[in-house]
């Protein structure tokens, strides 16, 4: 039902009955009645409403003219203008708890109350982006009176009396569901249950109206602005012409009127006339709570003076001590309603059976926060102006000064609102999150609700009364300031105490911001889930499904089976991830950036796809609507790592290809050598940003640049997700100036991060040579490189390639210069105590004379003995006090291994100089540099060799087997896969469409503190001295990358991927630095004390490779 209240007369007061009217047929015009009191005194038609209780009520297509040909102080629909001819954008609402359109609604015929509700609440909603109200902070959709009124008459067309457009605002505040309704703040249209065309009653939509949607809008029809229903008549054919006495012709806007001959308008019948006769009164049912109101006493201070009084005090200090009555009568009901905070909300929920025994303490303090102190606080200021008005009864009822009491409370405020109004937002969040999800806690709050305490105002209104109060200050105060004379003490003082409360309002706001970013987050939170079923959310995996579809049909009965183990895996996998995991809650976590792009799949169907920007990774999310029309995230995105803020993300802008410009680089300094300068300093069309800062990211800034068209109005967008859980998602955004956006805030980003962490990484990066090993057929590819202090104590490194053997110095004072013409070198190693190099070419294995080849000593010459033949690999150091060499040779399934012991000493020293003579000495032979120490073999195919402190560890397919060169009949394995089925994670569900399974491949192994650390190309993990899987740090740790080669650097082990280097902590396995790059390889595993080197693509020309160390942060460059 459409109730439809009036005003008799111009004084605004209320009409003692109201009327209603459904219709379920057409009536003729004799059936139909309206109310009699909507005619005013001088036979103006204000407003007649038919309700209709369908919800489907169709307009005809033609109607009254557009707001942009009526409003002049309103902005049209497509360009929102202010006063001041500041161009506007209708605002974004993402923030509103409902969804509505934010465009004005199509249909222009504004007879029918549901087309005036849409396009009354656009304007509103457009209004609000364009200036603010005291209010506007709590009420985000308020509104004057009369910036109604000017909305209601630039909708409906100019003409109409003022009081027509007040009532026809009437009428939407007593729709059924109402549109709005009045704030607290508006006490003459609460107590009148009224609304009023005042500039100084505040109004505001009704959430619970615009969250029913178009459809929940209520029906209706005014009669004033229909059209008449008698087919032949028309506006402009003559008041006279139709013969129903209702017609709404008739009673056109006075415009229409004044366009007819003066002889025609003075024949004009008036509204009163027309209708006297005409229209059967009715009775309405009228509103209590209106009627309780219109009896209630009068709380103006003039109200409380005798007449003989303010008959002789000035209209000066009559508004002024109106003023200071409002001041105190206001502030004694804010102390009323911090107690019904007090005792109907905050004290009976802490003992309330709707939450849980164990977080019921924690909800109440997180929501109420500190509301007690501020209840002590006004209640104590309350009491002395209380006080001091009485006294001053005595007096005449003339309350002298009020400033005095003010700046004796006022600074006491500050601590305690700065504590609750930053905590409004996140404890109205926590309430609607609590109600939306229990229904105890939800009939809790109407119960109390309902109770006469809080004369139906809602619980929110107590709960952020505080903070529209305090800001509500600065009005009353200046109201008092504005009445009080110059000459007056109480002047200054408000002066004062205003400035106080303004820079108090400004803290609060300034930290209310923050509080904002926080809501957003745990709204994010809130909202985000992960997929349970298969991940299907790239277009190589469709492929790959599609593929399994069709070996399923040749092979259904082996398919199925292994279709169930994956199915299986994947869910066991996904469930070990939880939102929780992506740290969106961590303190100082930051939003960035936001915003929807779309995704389109083979057959290019688009899906909308949104993107967050956190401060520590970038999250792509699937929107989706659930059941109750909110909003929820689905997260598109495989699980994320262990620790997802490396689940980074890398940008690729679309652009013209560049062969120097197609690889990326994330965390490396690149040398300043002179093709690397000279790149810098050409001009090149959207060049690769650099990166100067010599560390890492988890969200990369390097642009790769790659050819890809767009389809027709969108800009393509390449992100790349590196890591084992990494993928390239292509999406489009609208406008070319959004993917620059995307480009500036991932930069931003990274920025930051490099800002926050850069005194965290234990590792810094040193180029050692970026232009050496380019496209000439004499370089080759690095394959190895090793270090070494040359004669003269310059530290120096030796590089192998496919085509020779290069030296240069670390610090770039010796060039990298070819020592050495050997084709396929494979593997070198350096034993240092006797200066030996030793070379892996073509599987043979021969020693050098180091010295005689280092370009940085005066020596020059040649020295070498070939010490094995057949050699797969091997491996050089110090073992149970020896300096031993351990060579491999397979034969079969089996691994043949030899150790020596060099025999030559030191070379540098002159006493060894007989083993530098290549010739053959007495007897044909020349001096052995080595001898056979002990030969042994295993039965499996072993693919490197460890030398402990005391025994050997062999690395194979099936772990690793540790040798005692003293018992070499004594092989133990580790870990005992057999006997222990704490190691059954070792074996995973196989690939292959035979089923069956597969072990995950061994890196290397290294001696921790307590225990052994055992590294494979899927996680590591600890186990003790006895062998047995140790849990006292961590069970496994999953690496984030795929590595092929692993590094150790006590605390840290360094896992080299081809797209990035992962350095974990061996103790915690907390993931401390990632380094991006491109076809990035180990050159020196194992463990290294002086520094570890490595090689990948060069960032600005991928002919070149770019040859890099690490080294230990303190001693980095």
């Amino acid at each position: 039902m459409t109730k439809d209240p009036s005003v008799n007369g111009d004084t605004g007061t209320k009409a003692t009955n109201r009327h209603t009217f459904t219709t379920t047929t057409t009536p003729s015009h004799d059936q139909m009645t309206v109310p009699s009191n909507t005619i005013a005194h001088d036979g103006h038609l204000d407003s007649m409403v038919i309700t209709k209780s369908s919800a489907d009520a169709k307009s005809p297509s033609t109607g009254m003219s557009s707001i942009s040909q009526s409003v002049t102080n309103l902005p049209n629909s497509s360009t929102n203008t202010t006063n001041n001819g500041v161009v506007l954008q209708p605002p974004s609402l993402d923030f509103l708890p409902f969804v509505f359109d934010n465009s004005p609604h199509v249909n222009d015929y504004h007879a029918l109350l549901s087309n005036l509700s849409q396009n009354f609440i656009y304007w509103v909603k457009t209004m609000n982006g364009s200036r603010k109200l005291f209010c506007t902070d709590e009420y985000p959709l308020s509104f004057t009176g009369a910036e109604a009124v000017q909305i209601i008459r630039a909708l409906v067309s100019e003409g109409y009396k003022e009081k027509f457009y007040r009532n026809l605002g009437r009428t939407l505040m007593a729709l059924d569901p109402a549109l709005f309704e009045p704030l607290p703040y508006s006490e003459k249209s609460l107590k009148k249950n009224l609304f009023y065309d005042s500039a100084t009653e505040f109004y505001t939509l009704k959430e619970s109206t615009l969250a029913l949607g178009q459809e929940g809008l209520a029906q209706g029809i005014s009669y004033p602005l229909s059209r008449c229903y008698a087919p032949r008549c028309l506006p402009g054919d003559g008041f006279n012409s139709c013969y129903s006495p209702c017609c709404p012709n008739k009673t056109a806007p006075k415009q229409q009127r004044q366009s007819l001959p003066p002889q025609q308008q003075q024949h004009l019948p008036s509204a009163s006339s027309i209708l006297r006769n005409n229209v059967h009164r009715t009775t309405s049912l009228g509103s209590s709570l209106a009627s309780s109101h219109d009896t209630a006493l009068s709380r103006a201070w003039s109200a409380m003076i005798p007449r003989e009084i303010l008959q002789h005090t000035s209209e000066a200090e009559v508004k002024r001590q109106e003023a200071i009555h409002e001041l105190i009568y206001t502030e004694e009901d804010y102390v009323r309603d911090l107690n019904l905070l007090d005792d109907l909300f905050a004290k009976p929920l802490t003992t309330a059976q709707c939450l849980e025994p164990d977080r019921r303490m924690d909800f109440c303090d997180k929501v109420f926060a500190n509301y007690m102190d501020i209840l002590l606080l006004h209640r104590n200021l309350y009491n002395e102006l209380r006080d001091y008005q009485s006294s001053c009864q005595a007096k005449g009822g003339f309350v002298d000064h009020v400033a005095n009491i003010l700046l004796n409370h006022v600074p006491l405020f500050e601590a305690a609102y700065l504590q609750y109004g930053p905590n409004v937002v996140l404890a109205d969040y926590m309430v609607k999150q609590e109600a939306s999800k229990n229904i105890l806690f939800q009939n809790f709050i109407r119960e109390k609700e309902k109770q006469a305490e809080t004369r139906k105002l809602p619980f929110r209104h107590f709960l952020v009364l505080p903070v529209t109060r305090l800001q509500r200050y600065s009005l009353l105060l200046d109201a008092v300031h504005k009445r009080t004379p110059n000459d007056h003490p109480d002047k200054k003082e408000l002066e004062m105490v205003t400035s106080t409360i303004v820079q108090m309002v400004k803290r609060m706001d300034q930290q209310s911001a923050e509080s904002k970013r926080q809501l957003r987050l745990l709204q994010i939170h809130d909202q985000l889930e992960f997929k349970t079923t298969g991940n299907n959310n790239s277009d190589q995996q469709h492929q790959q499904h599609q593929q399994h579809q069709q070996q399923q049909q040749q092979q259904q009965q082996q398919q199925q089976q292994q279709q169930q183990q994956q199915q299986q895996q994947q869910q066991q996998q996904q469930q070990q991830w939880t939102v929780a995991d992506l740290q969106l809650l961590s303190p100082g976590r930051r939003l960035i950036y936001e915003s929807t792009v779309t995704r389109r799949s083979q057959l290019m169907e688009s899906s909308p796809i949104h993107l967050f920007l956190f401060d520590h990774m970038l999250l792509i999310t699937k929107p989706k609507k659930s059941n109750n029309n909110k909003q929820s995230l689905l997260s598109s995105t495989p699980p994320p790592p262990p620790l997802p803020r490396m689940a980074a993300a890398q940008l690729r802008h679309q652009s013209t290809p560049s062969p120097a410009l197609s690889t990326r680089t994330e965390g490396f300094a690149l040398g300043d050598h002179t093709l690397i300068q000279s790149l810098k300093n050409k001009s090149i069309p959207g060049s690769v940003i650099h990166d100067s800062n010599p560390l890492s990211s988890p969200i990369p800034s390097t642009m790769r640049f790659k050819s890809l068209q767009g389809v027709a109005g969108s800009t393509p967008l390449t992100l790349c997700h590196i890591g084992r859980y990494g993928h390239e998602y292509t999406v489009y955004t609208d406008l070319p100036q959004q993917q620059l956006l995307w480009k500036e805030h991932i930069m931003q980003a990274k920025a930051q991060w490099e800002n926050e962490h850069s005194g965290q990484h234990v590792f810094g990066i040193r180029c050692l040579t970026d232009h050496t090993f380019g496209p000439s057929l004499s370089a080759g590819k690095v394959t190895a490189s090793m270090s070494f202090v040359s004669t003269s104590d310059k530290r120096m490194v030796v590089a192998s390639t496919s085509q020779g053997l290069w030296m240069g110095s670390t610090d770039g004072s010796i060039p990298f210069q070819q020592v050495m013409v050997l084709a396929n070198i494979t593997q070198i190693d350096i034993m240092q105590e006797n200066h030996l190099l030793l070379i892996l070419a073509d599987k043979t294995l021969t020693a050098y004379a180091l010295e005689l080849l280092d370009p940085s000593t005066p020596k020059k010459g040649y020295a070498a003995q070939k010490v094995s033949q057949h050699v797969q690999f091997f491996s050089c150091g110090k073992t149970m006090g020896r300096s031993l060499l351990v060579t491999m040779k397979r034969k079969g399934m089996d691994s043949h291994f030899k150790t020596y012991e060099p025999y030559c000493g030191d070379l540098r020293d002159p006493k060894n100089s007989k083993f530098l003579n290549n010739k053959a000495g007495f007897l044909g032979k020349t001096q052995p540099w080595f001898r056979l120490y002990k030969p042994f073999y295993i039965g499996a195919e072993a693919t490197n060799v460890q030398l402990l402190k005391a025994r050997l560890a062999i690395v194979c397919e099936r772990g690793f087997e540790i040798i005692d060169l003293d018992a070499l009949h004594d092989i133990r394995n580790l870990p005992d896969t057999v006997n222990d089925r704490d190691f059954d994670f070792l074996m995973i569900p196989s690939g292959g469409s035979g089923g069956g399974s597969s072990s995950v491949k061994p890196l290397a192994m290294f001696k921790c503190r307590d225990g052994f650390l055992l590294c494979y190309d899927a996680f590591f993990f600890l186990v003790d001295y006895k062998g047995s899987h140790s849990r006292k740090h961590y069970d496994k740790v999953e690496w984030i990358g795929n590595p092929q080669e692993v590094a150790f650097y006590y605390p840290y082990i360094v896992a080299f991927d081809s797209q990035m280097i992962e350095v974990r902590h061996v103790e915690s396995g907390e993931l401390i630095q990632v380094l991006a790059g491109n076809n990035m390889h180990c050159l020196c595993s194992g463990t290294s004390s002086q520094g570890m080197q490595g090689v990948m693509t060069n960032p600005y020309d991928s002919n070149y490779q770019y040859m890099f160390e690490l080294l230990p942060s303190s001693s980095g460059s």
